[in-house]
């Protein structure tokens, strides 16, 4: 099977030493979610930086209103998975027990290596959703960023064993691709951001003008 194979592989590796080991037991930490967060967030700068007002406004509009989807897609998804459907799926670090646990190896570093509800793949269902979201209307150079920045976070779960690859496959891409094609080729889109975009512009009032991202204006009388 390709997951037991994959995982036997990258699992394995940890074998290699205690760099290695320290390497992954830190991106297992949960308190990387914040980085990738940050990270993703300095992206989004890069892509609005120099362009006019109003499109800023409305492309910040639009991942707010995205922001409001990709909370409530996975916390429907778990009440009915809990309520409805039942469907439980071991980490395969529950599953084999010779599997290289991160939290045993590197203790104190918090690494998350192990699940009872290893599926869907929320971490993976984010941040492919925002990739596939910069997809749709960022530059080229801007998809790019944002994909490396999804693969270089997604993979220590896998290495880790907190999530089968079919996990982050099948229960983290394909529902993003299904929720972004939802979201973005509806009238949904256009609806929400023309709703959070007078609050975006408020907010913008509140910010010294010395901390705005420069506009095409600011940038063409610089």
């Amino acid at each position: 099977m390709l997951d037991a194979g994959l995982f036997r592989l990258i699992n394995g590796s940890l074998s290699l030493g205690y760099w290695w080991q320290m390497f992954w037991a830190l991106g297992n930490n949960r308190q990387v979610d914040f980085l990738s967060g940050g990270l993703t967030a300095l992206i989004f700068v890069w892509w609005l930086w120099g362009q006019p007002r109003e499109v800023q406004n409305r492309l910040c509009a639009a991942l707010g209103a995205l922001a409001i989807v990709l909370m409530v897609v996975p916390f429907t998804t778990h009440l009915l998975n809990r309520h409805v459907f039942q469907y439980h799926r071991l980490s395969p670090t529950l599953v084999y027990d010779d599997a290289l646990r991160l939290s045993q190896l590197m203790p104190g570093f918090g690494a998350k290596d192990i699940s009872n509800r290893s599926f869907p793949g929320d971490h993976a269902f984010i941040l492919i959703s925002i990739i596939t979201y910069f997809w749709c209307l960022a530059p080229r150079k801007i998809v790019v960023a944002t994909a490396l920045l999804g693969v270089i976070f997604m993979a220590p779960r896998l290495v880790g064993g907190a999530h089968w690859l079919t996990d982050n496959v099948m229960g983290g891409a394909v529902p993003a691709l299904v929720v972004i094609g939802w979201f973005m080729a509806t009238p949904l889109c256009y609806h929400m951001t023309n709703l959070f975009t007078p609050l975006v512009r408020l907010v913008l009032k509140l910010i010294p003008k010395p901390l705005r991202i420069p506009d095409h204006t600011g940038s063409r009388s610089a």
